[in-house]
């Protein structure tokens, strides 16, 4: 018998063993302190049977020929045509992304110690090692942009200023929630409904649209990283087996399942809206278009369809999370060009023909958006006398920024400004900011359950009395040179603002919450 055969016996050996998952090990004490509200069968399948025998060599092979092709695609990066409009929108959503990666494998790993199941342990603790191989393909690509890029400091810096900056919000928030709640609520929310009806929306689509502006590198890594999100979903739906297979579940199993798909596309629909709509030359689809065929059709309408014999129905929310998947990305461009010298991208506001194809895309968009976007293309270049920021005061009519929603972090003007749902309350003493009645009342849950996991303040708070460069040179959003921003309102490398050129035109921030609530005061004051 050959070396080689005897350790391929040995690892056939160990892979048998371990598809009789009965023991508990000696090696190690599971610390399940998060008890579950769900009543979980003993025994369950195992999405991940093949674990041993394929899946370490499988993972070899993918990323032999992913960072293979990425070498390969760096001897082309000149030759294509490679949209600078679309790089810099990687500045921001690659931190994201690797944000949201750091979360999954949080919260998988509180699975494989929560859950006494062993099959949905061992998929769980397969899924933690597939989120830190994300998590590095990911640090790697944002490696590879920031030494090839035309202006690559952002990538480099973009996760150490991820709670500096205003875009990240959102994002920031969700990661922090995967690891709180229950065990099941979790994977519910985490795999049955993010991983399952968003990693196609992110992962697959993305790779279209990103070919299409010249990238070849984003598309390579990120195919590598749909390949293992399909056993994610394999994940999420043994949980939902599992679950369902005992009726006293159906009613919270209900509740998890229309509050996780509302909550995902609140805090992440604004971002990918804008991914879409704003930061591509050339677009294949519409987010809008694309959240109808992943989640609206494939994820709602399919998936679901097949769960409704046992007992679970097509998510209440559903109507709801459609209409803000269709209207959150064209609010958040807007917010997020408004106050540009609090992010690290260099933005391009759109042109005349984008302004006609979002038009086409959304009927209606240039009566509610088109005013803003005209006017602030005269406000790009520093040593003119406006700042976009002023516009969009301007544009919001009250003279003062936005309130942020002090659950999801997003700006408070969903579905429009005009016809913002903002609700702002004293809620124990203290005034809040809601987007959404959904997010109030989520406030109101987690306070219960966790309060240890609320954002303390919003940015605004944070920086409330400060102006707009201060804010700007405490967050530490300047380039190398410790004058230049980070970010920018156009692509023209050139004629960079400074913060010289920000003060000249700076503004004071405050908190909207703070000017309500003394308003409301004085007005309820009796002589």
């Amino acid at each position: 018998m050959t070396a080689q055969q005897a350790t391929a016996d040995r690892i056939n050996e160990v892979h048998e063993r371990s598809k009789d998952l009965y023991w508990d090990p000696s090696y190690h004490v599971p610390q399940r302190d998060t008890a579950t509200m769900f009543k979980l069968p003993k025994r369950t399948k195992d999405p991940f049977r093949h674990l041993l025998r394929l899946y370490a060599p499988s993972q070899q092979e993918k990323d032999e020929r992913m960072y293979g092709s990425v070498t390969d695609a760096l001897s082309r990066v000149g030759n294509r045509d490679l949209q600078p409009r679309w790089v810099e929108s990687l500045k921001v959503s690659l931190p994201i992304l690797t944000l949201l990666e750091i979360g999954a494998g949080r919260m998988a790993a509180i699975l494989a110690d929560s859950l006494d199941n062993p099959e949905l342990r061992a998929g769980n603790m397969a899924q933690v090692v597939d989120e830190i191989r994300h998590y590095n393909m990911q640090m790697y690509l944002q490696r590879y942009w920031a030494k090839h890029w035309i202006d690559p400091e952002p990538f480099a810096r973009g996760l150490q200023l991820k709670d500096k900056t205003i875009g990240f919000g959102p994002a920031s928030g969700l990661t922090q929630l995967s690891a709180v709640a229950d065990p099941i609520a979790m994977s519910i929310n985490g795999q049955a409904v993010a991983e399952t009806a968003y990693t196609n929306v992110i992962f697959t689509a993305v790779t279209e649209i990103a070919a299409a502006n010249g990238d070849d590198v984003t598309p390579t890594v990120f195919l590598s990283i749909q390949s293992d999100e399909a056993r994610h979903m394999s994940n999420g739906y043994a949980t939902l087996a599992a679950v369902l297979s005992e009726p006293e579940n159906l009613p919270m199993l209900q509740i998890q399942v229309d509050a996780g798909l509302r909550r995902l596309g609140l805090m992440l629909d604004g971002w990918f809206g804008t991914l879409y709509d704003y930061s591509a030359t050339h677009r294949t689809k519409s987010y809008g278009e694309i959240w109808d065929e992943w989640v609206w059709e494939d994820f709602i309408g399919t998936y679901f369809g097949r769960l409704e014999p046992f007992g679970l129905q097509m998510p209440s929310t559903a109507e709801a999370a459609r209409h803000h998947a269709h209207t959150a990305g064209h609010a958040n461009a807007l917010f997020n060009y408004g106050l540009w010298p609090l992010g690290i991208q260099r933005l391009d506001p759109p042109t005349a023909a984008d302004c006609d194809w979002l038009e086409s895309k959304y009927p209606g968009w240039y009566a509610t958006y088109g005013a803003f976007w005209e006017t602030i293309r005269d406000l790009t270049r520093p040593g003119n006398s406006g700042l976009a920021t002023h516009a969009l005061l301007d544009f919001l009519g009250d003279g003062q920024l936005p309130a942020l929603c002090n659950t999801c972090s997003n700006a408070c003007i969903l579905p429009t400004p005009k016809e913002s749902t903002v609700r702002i309350k004293q809620i124990d003493g203290v005034w809040l900011a809601f987007c959404t009645d959904f997010c109030e009342f989520s406030y109101v849950m987690m306070k219960q359950m966790a309060p240890g996991m609320l954002p303390a303040q919003t940015f605004f708070q944070r920086w409330d009395g400060h102006s707009l460069s201060e804010v700007v040179q405490a967050a530490g959003l300047l380039r190398a040179d410790g004058k230049t921003l980070m970010g920018q309102p156009h692509l023209d490398l050139d004629h960079l603002w400074t913060l010289d050129d920000l003060r000249t035109a700076d503004m004071e921030i405050r908190d909207p919450v703070r000017l309500y609530a003394e308003r409301h005061a004085s007005a309820t004051v009796v002589p």
